[in-house]
């Protein structure tokens, strides 16, 4: 087995955004053994790249990432109106009686209060060994679902503030879609609801708001420097795709056995915003596994996602939190039969779960658990994604707190280096 930087090395791709279609066309001037062996070189390398970063700089890499929320915390008396500085004086339901965790460090709280603190947030993520923010989203501009459902004030100009910090860091940033039900002036996106629509309207809700992101972060940005920073994954094609996380993968318009309409909805949509927008965009999938008519099964969808372009990779959000007390088998058997499907997966983890915004028993969050997640890795994971790192409402940070003090950030920085440390 060839490294990816041996096999790069040998097409004269090293350090650069790679395009195997224009690499295949230097086999038709090859011959007999030449061609046989560059062909075989290509088809190892699209094997490695799938799902690794395509953006110049860090080509070839996996994604060390933390799902981020973007925006102040939601601080107050309850049922008074809180300043946000890009809605004005609006009504946000007060959210900080129900942390359960709590950064040492209060700047953390103050992300849209000033540049000093988004500079600071920064500072930490990118100190934890940290290459990737996956970008919490909850919808068009027009939008206040974030108001009572995101943890912090996760709003659009939030968002433009993440992408203007990021700017001239080695950080890349990967939006994610998230599901919410109506409120405010906002109707609900359920992603299970609205995917995959029909061949001619392929999931309006989920093109409108990729259209929106792709639109602000890409063809119409504030800081054309934007673009450079939105992550980039290679597909099964090797072609580097703009990277969308989809959260609550599932479908409620699709029968048990619907494997292959499911899998193509994803190259549907994808292709209908290419055709909108001239940009190719790709997704990773927090796959659900219950709770809709669909649930994609890793032994039935697997080889249908497996062969969809527009299918980046298996990136689920502490999926484990469907099990009923066995969280960490759950874990390990999710990842375990998503792996043998070969669509690349990468490795969620999370220091545990404890909530008093849901009914459900804590987990995790002991020494146990710790060092049974780092042992888990393995080369066969193509990234790693930390949930969350200001996750406080559901009891995961990764900054040092008040709870936990060092433990779960001496944890990330462990974590990332296992994997910055492991062989491509």
């Amino acid at each position: 087995m060839h490294t990816l930087q041996e096999i790069g090395t040998f097409v004269g791709l090293r350090g650069a955004a790679i395009s195997l279609r224009s690499v295949g066309n230097l086999v038709s001037q090859l011959s007999g053994i030449e061609r046989t062996s560059m062909q075989a070189m290509i088809l190892a390398l699209q094997r490695l790249a799938r799902g690794r970063i395509g953006n110049p700089n860090f080509t070839g890499s996996r994604v060390r990432g933390v799902f981020f929320f973007a925006g102040n915390w939601k601080f107050g008396p309850p049922q008074q109106a809180v300043f946000h500085p890009f809605y004005g004086a609006t009504f946000i339901p007060e959210n900080a009686s129900l942390f359960t965790l709590h950064p040492r460090d209060p700047a953390h709280l103050g992300w849209s209060e000033s540049k000093i603190k988004r500079i600071f947030a920064l500072d930490s993520i990118q100190q934890s060994g940290a290459n990737t923010v996956i970008m919490s989203y909850w919808g068009e501009p027009s939008s206040d679902r974030w108001r009572f459902w995101a943890p912090m004030q996760t709003a659009t100009g939030a968002h433009d503030e993440l992408f203007d910090e990021a700017v001239g860091r080695p950080l890349l940033i990967m939006p994610a879609i998230e599901s919410a039900a109506a409120a405010g002036n906002s109707n609900s996106y359920f992603f299970s609801q609205d995917f995959p629509g029909t061949p001619e309207s392929p999931a309006p809700a989920l093109v409108a708001q990729v259209n929106d992101l792709v639109n602000r972060y890409l063809i119409n940005p504030k800081d054309p420097k934007y673009a450079d920073h939105w992550l980039q994954l290679f597909d099964r094609n090797g072609v580097a795709r703009y990277a969308i996380n989809l959260l609550h993968v599932a479908s409620a318009q699709l029968a048990s056995n619907a494997d292959s309409v499911f899998a193509a909805g994803f190259d549907r949509v994808a292709d209908l915003v290419f055709e909108q927008t001239g940009v190719r965009v790709g997704f990773t999938l927090d796959v659900l596994v219950d709770g809709d008519t669909y649930v994609a099964i890793p032994e039935s969808a697997g080889s249908w996602l497996e062969k969809t372009d527009a299918v980046l990779a298996i990136q689920g959000f502490i999926p484990e939190i469907a099990s009923d007390g066995h969280e960490f088998g759950f874990k390990l058997d999710y990842w375990r039969t998503w792996l043998a499907t070969g669509i690349p997966v990468f490795f969620d983890v999370s220091p545990g779960y404890n909530t008093k915004v849901f009914k459900r028993d804590p987990y995790g969050d002991n020494l146990e658990w710790r060092d049974g997640l780092s042992s888990a890795w393995s080369d066969s994971f193509t990234g790693i994604v930390f949930n969350a790192w200001n996750g406080y409402t559901e009891g995961f940070a990764a900054m040092p707190t008040v709870e936990h003090e060092d433990t779960d950030w001496n944890w990330i920085q462990q974590l990332f280096d296992q994997v910055r440390n492991t062989p491509a």
